[in-house]
């Protein structure tokens, strides 16, 4: 009974879990277990880079703790946007 008590106390990922830059967690509330989910949202004018905006709470096999597993990237929407449309976005103007 110890043991299992003792594996669900260090069965949890670091709080707060990771940034990401022009992302932030959608939950309030952060469950940090083996096996939870974050989920991240990218901040208005940037878009994932097409990877899932989620992490997982998992055995981190080099320290045989709890990491965070996932990575992604909030890129600007306009990135790939021609550079003469950002220009009539921005001024109203061609």
């Amino acid at each position: 009974m110890i043991n299992l008590l003792l594996y669900y106390l260090f069965a949890v990922c670091p709080l707060p879990p990771p940034t990401f830059a022009h992302a932030h967690v959608k939950s309030n509330l952060v469950f940090n277990t083996k096996g939870s989910y974050v989920d991240y949202a990218c901040d208005v004018g940037y878009v994932s880079d097409h990877h899932p905006t989620r992490l997982l709470c998992d055995k981190d096999s080099k320290t045989l703790g709890y990491k965070w597993s996932g990575n992604f990237t909030c890129e600007s929407e306009y990135y790939s946007i021609h550079p003469d449309t950002i220009k009539h976005l921005e001024t109203g103007h061609l």
